[in-house]
């Protein structure tokens, strides 16, 4: 009789112990497993197949590290918003989870705490994920780790160890938050930039990058100046925010200009290569805390305080003139094989072509070679039109317009291929493409054209010295 009870007495113990093992199983999502040997790695994974980091703490919002197929790293806040990260921070911080190792045997009921960080880890592979829990408290720079994640059979197991305290750091409280951006812009000039729009008030500077090239494409079309843009893309890569304001309450925004860039990209999929654009935008705000600008990163976006110096040079830079293109014609003078000078109310203008390095003025069907004086003063006039820089950019007609002078550039086998008209206002050349209107001081015009522009010149403007007055550079005359 005892030996029965004694064999029903050992029967209820193990099924009590199995229930035990069960319920802790089913609490540490991992079976088996066990103390990690002092030394041996805790946390197996390969930084590089990460592409998720899940961070929960019980009573915060969850926070999610996602990392793209271009290799960058975003972390979205509770808020919704997803931040920029510097990469090299998620870089980092997965090499040392990679690395960390077991530094003493935990005791059998150390415990996680109240309120423990959890991590989970996507795999970009078939391991699935990696959960890592992080103990609410560290001692003495070393701190409690429970790690969920396959053995070699492909089986959730449990590890268990202490370890040095720098990943619970890492993730500790808001950490995370300071891997953020503080020049979310200058993201995306690594890559390269197809489009820039910005809107300052009621004016708009739209460019795009074409055939390797950028042109203006609003307030009007034209070639742009490579110089200012370049300007440009430093001071919107320069907008640093100062502060995140994660703990400020809500504000009203009033948006006084923004900027849009846009990035054309092919990227690989299932069935070839697919078109995308990726784009980045920043409001400024109407109102400023202290110095500083606020501003946001995108539309309902949590608003920042940006460093007022940064917002100031680019403010600065974005009038429609400084883009446009300071050249007359954008076309290689070596592929220039004409010219065509005339008054606008002239039947008969000089056709100067170019053969080789010699000229010719052809008229009707007789052809006559150029003295070297009237060949030179031809390439002359081609390279005004093709190298010399306006100092001043007009959109718009400028008072007492003068129209005076056609002016054609011809391809190597003749054909017109660019015509412009040629004024004077006060005391300067006025070049009209069609669209924009080009200064010049008349000291700078060639001979050949200055000859057929001075008899119709107007009486200029003149200074108390009886100088003509040119149009002083950047001024647009409305």
């Amino acid at each position: 009789m005892r030996t029965i009870l004694g064999w029903l007495l050992a029967a209820l113990l193990l099924g009590a112990a199995a229930l035990l093992i069960v319920n802790y199983r089913q609490t540490t999502g991992g079976s088996g497993g066990g103390a990690v040997p002092v030394g041996a790695r805790v946390i197996p994974i390969q930084p590089p197949l990460v592409r998720e980091i899940e961070i929960d703490r019980a009573g915060e919002p969850t926070r999610t590290l996602r990392r793209d197929d271009q290799g960058n790293w975003t972390l979205k806040t509770g808020d919704g918003h997803a931040w920029d990260i510097d990469p090299r921070r998620t870089r980092a911080v997965l090499q040392v989870m990679n690395e960390t190792i077991a530094t003493a045997e935990p005791a059998s009921d150390e415990t996680l705490g109240e309120r423990p960080t959890s991590l989970r880890l996507t795999l970009d592979d078939a391991s699935g994920s990696v959960d890592v829990r992080l103990a609410e408290r560290t001692l003495g720079g070393y701190g409690y780790v429970e790690v969920d994640a396959p053995d070699e059979d492909g089986q959730l197991v449990m590890r268990r160890a202490r370890i040095d305290a720098g990943l619970h750091n890492a993730f500790a409280g808001d950490g995370v938050l300071a891997w953020r951006q503080t020049l979310p812009m200058g993201a995306p000039m690594a890559g390269g930039v197809s489009r820039i729009s910005v809107e300052l008030g009621d004016s708009r500077v739209a460019l795009a990058r074409r055939d390797a090239k950028w042109v203006l494409t609003a307030p009007i079309a034209s070639r742009a100046d490579e110089g200012p843009i370049r300007e440009l893309l430093t001071a919107i890569s320069g907008l640093r925010i100062t502060d995140f304001r994660d703990r400020a309450p809500p504000s009203e925004f009033g948006v006084e200009a923004s900027v849009l860039l846009e990035r054309d990209e092919r990227v690989a999929a299932d069935d070839g290569v697919r078109s995308r654009t990726r784009r980045w935008r920043v409001d400024l705000g109407a109102r400023t805390i202290g110095d500083d600008v606020l501003a946001r990163f995108a539309e309902n976006a949590p608003v920042v305080a940006l460093d007022p110096a940064s917002v100031e040079g680019l403010v600065a830079l974005v009038k429609p003139e400084n883009f446009v293109a300071r050249t007359a014609s954008g076309r290689d003078p070596s592929n220039i094989g004409g010219i065509v000078l005339g008054a606008t109310d002239s039947p008969e203008p000089r056709r100067l072509l170019r053969r080789a390095e010699t000229w010719y003025e052809v008229s009707g069907t007789l052809e006559s070679q150029l003295d070297p004086a009237q060949a030179a003063g031809a390439q002359a006039s081609v390279a005004f039109f093709t190298s010399e820089r306006a100092p001043a950019i007009l959109l718009t007609e400028p008072t007492g317009f003068l129209p005076v002078l056609i002016a054609e550039l011809l391809s190597i086998d003749g054909s017109s291929v660019e015509s412009f008209t040629l004024g004077t206002a006060g005391g300067s050349l006025i070049v009209h493409d069609g669209i924009v209107y080009r200064a010049y001081d008349l000291r700078t015009v060639p001979p050949m054209i200055g000859a057929l522009v001075e008899g119709a010149i107007a009486p200029p403007q003149v200074g108390p010295d009886g100088a003509p007055v040119p149009i002083r550079p950047g001024e647009v005359s409305k």
